[in-house]
């Protein structure tokens, strides 16, 4: 797969972190057989969970289906980016502009 997808929200407890796998089994479950669901990491105040795919938009248009997905859209970030590079492309939310110092460029770049 040539792309990675980046889904991200804010942490700030362990409950936090439990919640980050009910919403990587919910997207498990929703995108199955059809992405790969590489795993998820937390740290510095930020939870992210990995998709590997051919297609990022069209694997976060089926994220944003999830029925769990849709309470928790208005704190998630979503980004993307071709395995081996550094440049991001914003997928969520309209109008972000950058997404450096936002922690997807650390993850990926540790997860690569």
């Amino acid at each position: 797969m040539k792309y990675e997808l980046v889904l991200q929200w804010p942490m700030s407890s362990i409950k936090d972190y439990d919640n980050l796998i009910g919403i990587e089994e919910a997207i498990i479950e929703g995108i199955r057989g059809i992405r790969k669901v590489d795993g998820h990491d937390a740290g510095s105040s930020e939870m992210n969970i990995f998709i590997f795919t051919d297609h990022p938009k069209l694997a976060f248009e089926r994220v944003e289906q999830i029925p769990y997905i849709t309470t928790i859209m208005s704190h998630m970030k979503a980004t993307y980016h071709h395995i081996g590079k550094d440049e991001f492309t914003v997928l969520y939310p309209a109008g972000l502009k950058s997404v450096y110092g936002d922690g997807f460029r650390r993850a990926s770049v540790r997860r690569t």
